[in-house]
């Protein structure tokens, strides 16, 4: 980021943006034998699978974009740490409870559009219109 201009550096941040609001009306799927029981344990498993479904996912493209954006790769490495801690934790704790009660396509709906409204106001603050 530091040997481009700022505007696009910004602009790609807005795309990138843009990009994953589009990306979030399609629902991630599980492989077909994610039930299967591992031989390697709950915390192997988890962190096996986590790692696989997780890897090149929007969180880690968002990490990247603001990384670049800032310039400090150690606090916005922390601040996705916490922000991926702080929306896994109740998952593990009340998974089974959330997924009876809350509807999964409004979520993916508002995640896309809280992403699309960023990537607008982004792109927006990067021609100076606001």
């Amino acid at each position: 980021a530091g040997e481009l201009p700022p505007r696009p550096v910004t602009l790609l941040l807005a795309l990138g943006f843009l990009s994953m609001g589009l990306w979030s009306f399609f629902p991630e799927r599980l492989p077909k034998d994610a039930d299967a029981p591992s031989r390697l344990g709950p915390f192997l498993a988890s962190a096996a699978a986590f790692f696989a479904v997780e890897f090149g996912d929007r969180t880690q493209l968002a990490t990247m974009a603001l990384a670049a954006r800032y310039g400090s790769a150690v606090t916005v490495a922390l601040g996705a740490t916490i922000g991926l801690a702080a929306a896994t934790i109740p998952c593990v704790l009340f998974g089974q409870t959330f997924l009876d009660r809350l509807p999964g396509r409004a979520l993916r709906i508002a995640s896309a559009a809280v992403f699309i409204l960023l990537g607008l106001w982004t792109a927006l603050g990067a021609f100076r219109l606001i």
